[in-house]
């Protein structure tokens, strides 16, 4: 049933955009237009409530020191590597590549900031650099970590299926067991693939572009070898996951993580060194 379900919203929505690309790719942006305008509130307000809830859970003891496992379970590795995997695997990675720069850019150059008395540049890159930390700060990250804490007690304290229909157990009973629950189960599978097909476009794009720089006879924005990329890119993240969480998506979420930290560092010395630190602080306490 979930499988059903998941294959034939998957393959519904490739099928329309790729018979109808104009038409799919308009509604498309309308509904976003629409779901924008309307919802906003409720999407900033969800995120702030999951900021509250966090701190809540966080803040009282018998809750701060619940495991997640159970009550004998030790870590099997450290907080660092548990950090570095969730974020190379979390489709986080790719988005904090491409709109870590392509955000502040955008806000940096829209001229709402200057309707609003910014004057200097120091001003309008301060509020840039502010709202991409919200997109891909604090708020963002809490949104996996209720994911994550809901889906631990549930498979390793209540002895629930590792499955999204186990959280909503404490609300919607035995429920979960049946058509409901190969809903919530289904609508995860669609919009996990959805999300991970997201980041790997994007990083397809990113690469494309990295490799036209290196070498100009690869066409800039190429479909061809962006299907490439996306192939190579699956093979490569089939063979991590079947090499297993020790030596597969353990070994590449630590080389990947020191690669970009590299990059970060690289970048943070090639420019404007004092400028970005001083812009890094102001932030921080500005936010």
């Amino acid at each position: 049933m979930i499988v059903a379900l998941s294959l034939a919203t998957t393959w519904s929505v490739v099928l329309v955009a790729v018979v109808q690309p104009d038409s799919f790719f308009d509604n498309a942006a309308d509904a976003k237009s629409w779901i924008t305008e309307n919802f906003t509130w409720f999407f900033i307000g969800a995120q702030n409530a999951w900021v509250f809830f966090v701190a809540y859970i966080w803040l009282k003891p018998e809750y701060y020191a619940m495991k997640l496992g159970s009550e004998t379970d030790v870590p099997e590795y450290s907080a660092l590597t548990w950090f570095m995997m969730m974020f190379s695997t979390a489709g986080t990675g790719t988005g904090l590549i491409f709109y870590g720069v392509a955000e502040p850019i955008y806000h940096l150059g829209y001229n709402r900031y200057l309707s609003r008395g910014y004057l200097t540049y120091d001003e309008i890159s301060q509020e840039a650099i502010n709202l991409t930390y919200y997109h891909w700060g604090l708020h963002a990250w809490l949104c996996y970590t209720v994911v994550g804490i809901s889906l631990g007690i549930a498979a390793n304290r209540m002895g629930l299926p590792l499955s999204m229909r186990s959280c909503f157990f404490p609300i919607l009973g035995n429920m979960v067991f049946g058509s409901v629950g190969d809903l919530i189960d289904a609508l995860a599978i669609v919009t996990t693939l959805f999300a991970v097909c997201t980041s790997m476009g994007l990083g397809a794009i990113q690469i494309n572009t990295g490799l036209n720089e290196l070498v100009p006879s690869i066409e800039k924005q190429s479909i061809a070898v962006q299907v490439v990329l996306i192939a190579l890119m699956t093979v490569i993240a089939g063979l991590s996951a079947h090499a297993g969480l020790k030596w597969g998506v353990r070994v590449m979420s630590i080389m990947s993580f020191f690669v970009l930290t590299t990059l970060m560092f690289a970048t943070l010395l090639a420019d404007d060194t004092s400028y970005l630190l001083n812009l890094l602080v102001q932030s921080l306490g500005d936010s």
